[in-house]
Formats: structure tokens, C-alpha cells, sequence
């Protein structure tokens, strides 16, 4: 059956293309599906990708390339080979087409008490060659805006802190109390395996009336949605930390330009890993939706132009 025949009546077109590529499509603002690439290539571009553009990162060592066939998930990923010694960073180069595209969109300012406030959320698909047993085996974001009053983000796995946690980390005073480290932990009983696939989830929401912000860490193994309101760990939801903003000292969130994504940190050993759906959300979604088979047909500009143009030629025809 084709699905999205059997539902273009009864849903506006954009909600129609948010069902099949798993997107909440309001709050969407980049997205790289690695549909395909113009070579393997440090710089080379990288199809697939909304919200800006994204190149091939390769350090010359080992490999990063996209891989357009069916993969992990569905259509063409990331593979990156990274051998052991060798200096970082294997992946994507991702640069927004605004700041409205980026990190930096997850931080604002309240208007009335001037509170620092972080919302939104980022998810990927991942796949180690491995267990997830060495130190920071898995670097998927590290970018720093601590330069200009900010803050560093860095999204790892594969320590004693857990296969999946993220850290906020700020400059001296950030918090208001003390520290300039803020760690939020995947709890043990979550492991990445070897040769599995996991969708993995970050969300940052701020309290208004507190002004207390919290990052939650979701995971599952499979192509399976996140619920973002999870509270156990069959459904998805791995842990949580809690924290304020001093905003004497924060007056920036993340960085707004270019930053890499994939293996960004030698572990210790020769890796392969594979990413894919990498998706940014400036407000947290109800869920970080798994990948139907059929977005795969309508990721790229092209097709999209060609669906659209489907619609009107049978809209007319009926």
C-alpha cells in the first residue's frame, strides 16, 4: 500500500512528509540524513540535509565517508574508520544556514528576569564496531563557546561516567555553585553493544518559574521512537541533572557557526562507526521519531519537489 496516497487527503501536506521522514517538523531546524555525497573527500558535500549544509571530515588517516545504500537505518549514513593514534575529527563538517539553524538556538534570554535558559533537544542513530568499553569511545559533539561568555557541549560515551552522558561545562562561576562541570549520566544498565543499532536523544528544557534547567538522556536499541516523557528505562529514558545559569557569567549559549559531528577522539584502538538522522530541535519534541522506510524516497530536494508536484498533478486530475 502506499502510504502516503492513502493519507494525503485527510493531512496538510507538511505534516504528511513529517509522518514519513520521523520529524516534528515545527521544531526541526537542521537535519543531515546522509542520502548520499559528491565523493569520500575531506569537504566534500553531503546530500541530504536541511536547516544548512554538511561536508565530509576526514583527517587524513583513517576514513569518514556516506555510504548511500541502505544502512543502519534507512538509505545512505556516516561510516567513519578511525584508527588508533590517529589525530581527530572523522564525520561531518555541519554548518547552519543561520543561527537560527544551530546550537545557539537552543539558548535564549527570559525578557522579564533575564534568567539564561537552554530548550530544545538533538538526536542521532548510532552503531559501534564494538562494545562500548573504552574510555570516551563514542565523541559525537564537542564544540566550545566558553570564548564568548558561553558554553561547551559534549555529547560521549564509553567511560565509568556511562555508554551514553552529556556535559554542559561552563567558565568559572557558571553555575552559581562552584563548579564548572555539569555531567548528566546514562544510568549502567543501559550498554551499547557491538553491531547494534541505538537511537540515542538529548533534551534541555528550563523551568520559567525557577529557572532551572534540565538535560534528560534517552536511548533505545532499534529504529524505535523516543518518547521525550519517558520515566523508565524500557521506554527509553536513561537519566536526568538538573542546574541554573548564573547569567552574570553566562551572557551565550552553544556556538552558532560550524562544528563537527561523528568520531571526534581517539579511544585507544581502531574503531568503525556509523551514524545516521542526525536532527536538531530548538524546543523539545513530544518524541524523536524513528525512520519509515519511505523517507528515504523523499529526503532530498529533488524529491521533495517531486512529491509536491504529485499531489498537484493528481489533485487536478481528481
Amino acid at each position: 500500500m502506499n502510504v502516503f496516497c492513502a493519507v494525503r487527503r485527510v493531512v496538510p501536506r507538511l505534516a504528511v512528509l513529517a509522518l514519513l521522514c520521523g520529524t516534528a517538523m515545527g521544531d526541526l531546524i537542521y537535519q543531515a540524513t546522509f542520502s548520499g555525497a559528491a565523493g569520500s573527500s575531506n569537504g566534500d558535500a553531503i546530500y541530504g540535509v536541511t536547516g544548512g549544509t554538511a561536508t565530509i571530515r576526514d583527517n587524513g588517516t583513517g576514513t569518514a565517508e556516506v555510504v548511500a545504500a541502505p544502512g543502519p537505518v534507512a538509505g545512505g549514513y556516516l561510516r567513519t574508520f578511525y584508527p588508533n593514534g590517529a589525530a581527530a575529527p572523522y564525520g561531518a563538517r555541519i554548518t547552519p544556514a543561520s543561527p537560527a539553524n544551530s546550537l545557539a538556538a537552543l539558548f535564549s534570554t527570559d525578557p522579564t528576569s533575564g534568567q539564561r535558559q537552554l530548550e530544545g533537544g538533538l538526536d542521532f542513530f548510532f552503531q559501534n564496531d564494538t562494545d562500548l568499553d573504552r574510555g570516551e569511545e563514542l565523541r559525537f559533539i564537542d564544540n566550545d563557546n566558553r570564548g564568548s561568555g558561553g558554553l561547551r557541549l559534549v555529547v560521549q560515551g564509553g567511560s565509568t561516567s556511562g555508554d551514553l552522558y552529556v556535559e554542559v561545562i561552563g567558565n568559572t562561576g557558571a553555575f552559581g555553585d562552584g563548579t564548572t562541570n555539569k555531567v548528566t549520566k546514562a544510568t549502567s544498565a543501559f550498554q551499547i553493544l557491538a553491531n547494534r543499532l541505538y537511537h540515542l536523544g538529548v533534551t534541555f528544557s528550563t523551568d520559567d518559574a525557577t529557572g532551572q534547567t534540565t538535560v534528560r538522556l534517552f536511548g533505545l536499541e532499534g529504529n524505535r521512537a523516543l518518547d521525550t516523557s519517558a520515566a523508565t528505562l524500557a521506554e527509553g529514558f536513561l537519566g536526568s541533572l538538573s542546574f541554573n545559569l548564573d547569567e552574570s557569567v553566562v551572557t551565550n549559549g552553544f556556538i552558532s557557526g560550524a562544528y563537527d559531528i561523528g568520531s571526534l577522539r581517539n579511544s585507544g584502538a581502531d574503531k568503525v562507526q556509523y551514524f545516521d538522522h542526525y536532527r536538531l530541535y530548538d524546543a523539545v519534541p513530544s518524541a524523536f521519531l524513528e525512520v519509515p522506510e519511505p523517507c528515504t524516497l523523499i529526503l532530498t530536494s529533488t524529491g521533495l519537489l517531486g512529491v509536491f508536484t504529485s499531489l498537484r498533478r493528481r489533485r487536478r486530475a481528481a
